[in-house]
């Protein structure tokens, strides 16, 4: 990861040779996840990442996680 937090761990990945960031959120933490979904797509500027898309996972261990993947 290039970064951990209480809610998610980020981490950087590439796909086509262009760089995103995806946010996996913690087990336990989709408001905070559908809350930032909701602020990025609202949001165009040039220092506010770039919203790309959103989506859910099962973890394995029976919980659904949410993933944000940014520009």
């Amino acid at each position: 990861p290039i970064g951990v937090g209480c809610s998610a761990n980020v981490f950087l990945v590439e796909k086509e040779k262009i760089n995103y960031v995806m946010k996996i959120y913690k087990p336990g933490s989709e408001k905070d996840a559908l809350q930032e979904e909701e602020s990025l797509r609202q949001f165009s500027h040039e220092n506010i990442v770039k919203f790309i898309d959103s989506f859910r996972f099962g973890d394995g261990y029976g919980e659904v996680v949410n993933v944000l993947v940014m520009e």
